[in-house]
């Protein structure tokens, strides 16, 4: 029962404070705009709400000391102190101070009707959707200071190249001056060579001229010699062509005496050639009846030669036949007496036979 009438009147303090939060934000433009004693009600305002804010948080402390959404409420109010100790009168200061306000306004709201609703979870849920931002802004931050450094380094590097290039261009400056030195002293040099040049020409001009005119001289009496070659050429070519017609009339004259002759010698070679050709045939025809005859003849000779040939292998035959039985005769007759086959070992027997009788 206690904690309820605690929570009603946290409640009635907070609506009182959301209340003043809205006004202040409603006529803080006005009181900018149309009043010149701005900063008096400014400051006279922002006291009592950190009058208020104080005691309320006073109040806070007492009734739940470890709370979260109290402190991180406090923490947000310290921020709302900062942003007020600051220059009260600049556009900045007023862009934060209404952020601000909203949230605070937005915060005590949350946290009154969680009060109603005896739980924390919407300032649980603001809370850490207000850590989440803060990450993020810090994330922020650090890419921003990463970045810086990143620009101071190029920012470095550049002066660096700069100087490089600043040398380097007093560098190109001094060669340039040195080139233009060496420039002056060739276009120099080149004037005294022209010089040379063209008084060197001038004097080959004059020698090369003297040169042509003795040359001159010399083709011309080398044309007057070659102007009587030409003449003696011509006339040697006219004695020439009066010979060579001479000499082709008389070769056409030849020409035609053998022409005759050779179509009448072809005329009579042609005769000889058919005369010939008729005793080839004749003498062809011969020629096949000899071969027929000496093809008869020779079969016959064949014939007998076959016969004669046939009559002496069969005489060697016999005769071969002959010597070989009277040779397996004698080796017969040699083996009989050898072994003492036949008659002769007949004999033998019988002698025998005797003298055992005797010996009886």
């Amino acid at each position: 029962m206690e904690t309820d009438v605690i929570n009603i009147q946290l409640i009635g303090c907070l609506e009182d404070t959301i209340d003043k939060l809205e006004i202040s934000g409603q006529i803080m433009p006005l009181t900018t705009e149309m009043r010149s004693n701005t900063r008096e009600i400014l400051e006279e305002t922002i006291n009592e709400i950190k009058n208020n804010q104080a005691d309320m948080e006073g109040k806070f402390l007492g009734f739940n000391n470890n709370s979260e959404s109290i402190k991180n409420l406090k923490a947000a109010t310290h921020g709302v102190n900062r942003a007020f100790n600051q220059n009260p009168l600049s556009r900045d200061t007023f862009e934060k101070i209404e952020v601000e306000r909203l949230f605070v306004q937005r915060m005590l709201e949350y946290l009154s009707q969680d009060l109603r609703d005896n739980s924390l979870d919407s300032l649980r849920d603001v809370v850490k959707r207000e850590k989440g931002n803060k990450t993020e802004f810090q994330q922020i931050i650090k890419r921003e200071e990463e970045t810086r450094k990143v620009i101071i380094d190029l920012k470095k590097a550049l002066i660096d190249i700069k100087q490089e290039k600043e040398v380097e261009i007093q560098k190109r400056n001094e060669l340039i001056a040195h080139l233009k030195d060496k420039l002056q002293e060739l276009k120099a040099k080149t004037n005294m060579e022209a010089k040379y040049v063209k008084k060197s020409t001038d004097n080959s001009v004059s020698q090369t001229k003297k040169k042509c005119d003795l040359s001159e001289k010399g083709l011309a009496e080398n044309c007057k010699k070659l102007q009587e070659q030409i003449e003696e050429e011509n006339r040697c070519y006219n004695e020439t062509e009066l010979f060579l017609k001479s000499a082709i009339k008389n070769m056409i004259s030849l020409t035609d005496y053998w022409t005759e002759k050779s179509d009448r010698e072809t005329l009579q070679k042609q005769v000889d050639l058919d005369n010939l050709k008729n005793s080839r045939a004749k003498d062809l025809e011969k020629y096949q009846n000899l071969a027929r005859t000496f093809a008869e003849y020779e079969k016959v000779v064949l014939e007998d030669r076959f016969e004669k040939d046939k009559e002496r292998r069969k005489q060697e035959q016999e005769k071969f036949e002959l010597e070989a039985t009277i040779k397996i005769q004698a080796w017969w007759r040699a083996q009989m007496m050898r072994h003492k086959l036949g008659p002769a070992g007949k004999k033998k027997k019988k002698g025998k036979k005797g003298k055992k009788g005797k010996k009886k």
